[in-house]
């Protein structure tokens, strides 16, 4: 009766009637021969399988006893005698695996460097069924179709963005600036990172928006400098709060309370730098280079008291550099703002500004500012080399350049891959 109660508690595989293929697992196929075996999965990331010691049991222990998958030589050993079993049990055997996964290139197992050469060889195409079928069925020529150079008077979108992605990739350039392919907007928890830093530019863009110099600043004390800061903060949640549902208004009220305590540490931070005097908030400039034509926002300017300007760039996400260890720049949207705004630019600021402090990166010559200054080499000198920059590929969009970055990361290249074909042209190279 006992061992009949444990058979009825075992779900058994049902029975099926033999057909021309099986499909089997692999320890299935133990002690069996066929006509013919295909292999497929045959990929280095599976084949060995990885050891995987049982975990309530101490390792040592599974050493001595010389236990399943005690060691990786024993795994090893194991996935080889599994291989040498499946090229014996069939006088025709096939061993595949697949090319790529997702955006992830594979390579196939060392086990296949025994049967073939080292060198991966491409499969041959071997064209569609269906148009083997069609005896009418001809081949066709895909004309030249070349991206257009810019037209007097054409617009471009996507201010400085255009520029930094035509350094990325042309193609994101020509897509968004000309084309105006947007990215689909994602649904996320809570506030989202565009809404949080929509916000805090928000209530940036209402603190400074009667313009002070440093000296107003340090009036700004006791109730004065909580009234402003309230202002500000609610500034900045208000676009919001008018179609928020009671979850999200609960949010944003904690969101208005902490861009607060933000504006109140950006503050203390502004009186440490030298005398400046805001100019510019949320300024809107027209860039013109040639034929192209780019409307570009820019935070803010502030003149400094030798008549120059500093621009200054407000970042909310991931701590943002201007310029590489070469001295190179990282980002080029500061460089755009720098070719829109007259007069001599002295220095380009990122503000940071995230949950845990505020810190600012800066590029420049001649402000006594720690991160403005620029003791290696000349200011003026890189920054022309900058600009000269911005100078290039805006004639790159002018000609209409829109070529394909087959080096770009498989998360940048995504959005667009179904236009750009990118795993294909890997392949091709």
């Amino acid at each position: 009766e006992l061992i009949g109660a444990m058979a009825n508690d075992v779900v058994f595989q049902a029975q099926s009637v033999n057909g021309t293929v099986n499909l089997l697992g692999v320890l299935e196929t133990a002690g069996m021969e066929f006509d013919a075996l295909w292999c497929a999965g045959m990929r280095a990331s599976g084949w060995p399988v990885s050891a995987q010691p049982a975990s309530l049991l101490p390792r040592r222990l599974q050493i001595e006893r010389g236990m399943p998958d005690s060691t990786p030589a024993e795994s090893l050993q194991f996935g080889r005698g599994i291989f040498s079993r499946l090229r014996s049990c069939a006088d025709q055997v096939m061993f595949s695996w697949a090319q790529t996964e997702e955006e992830t290139e594979l390579l196939p197992s060392p086990f296949l460097a025994e049967l073939v050469d080292a060198k991966r060889v491409q499969a041959v195409d071997p064209g569609w069924y269906a148009t083997r079928l069609d005896t009418a069925c001809v081949s066709v020529a895909v004309p030249e179709d070349p991206v257009p150079s810019l037209r007097d008077g054409e617009k471009v979108s996507g201010g400085a963005y255009t520029l930094q992605r035509q350094r990325k990739e042309p193609l994101q350039a020509f897509a968004a600036g000309r084309l105006g392919a947007k990215p689909l907007a994602q649904s996320e928890p809570g506030i989202s990172a565009p809404m949080r830093g929509k916000i805090v530019h928000w209530g940036l863009s209402q603190l400074y928006d009667e313009k002070p110099d440093h000296a107003k600043l340090e009036e700004w004390q006791g109730e004065v400098l909580k009234e402003k800061l309230r202002e500000a903060a609610e500034k900045g949640v208000a676009r919001y709060l008018a179609d928020a549902d009671p979850v999200l208004r609960r949010l944003l009220t904690l969101e208005r309370d902490r861009l607060q305590g933000l504006l109140k540490e950006f503050i203390e931070r502004e009186l440490e730098r030298p005398p400046f005097a805001v100019v510019v908030v949320e300024g809107s400039y027209e860039l013109r280079i040639d034929r192209l034509q780019l409307q570009v926002q820019i935070d803010r300017v502030d003149a400094l008291p030798d008549g120059g300007a500093v621009i200054i760039d407000y970042k909310t996400g991931q701590q943002k550099t201007i310029e590489n260890r070469n001295g190179e720049i990282a980002d080029l949207q500061l460089a755009v703002y720098a070719y829109a705004v007259p007069g001599l630019i002295r220095g380009l600021v990122i503000a940071n500004l995230d949950a845990r402090q505020v810190t600012y990166v800066g590029a420049g010559g001649d402000e006594s500012w720690s991160v403005l200054a620029d003791k290696q080499n000349n200011w003026s000198d890189k920054l022309a080399a900058w600009m000269n920059e911005v100078k290039l590929y805006a004639d790159q969009i002018s000609k209409g350049d829109a070529r394909v970055n087959v080096q770009l990361p498989s998360k940048d290249a995504r959005p667009l891959a179904v236009l750009s074909r990118i795993a294909e042209l890997k392949r091709a190279d």
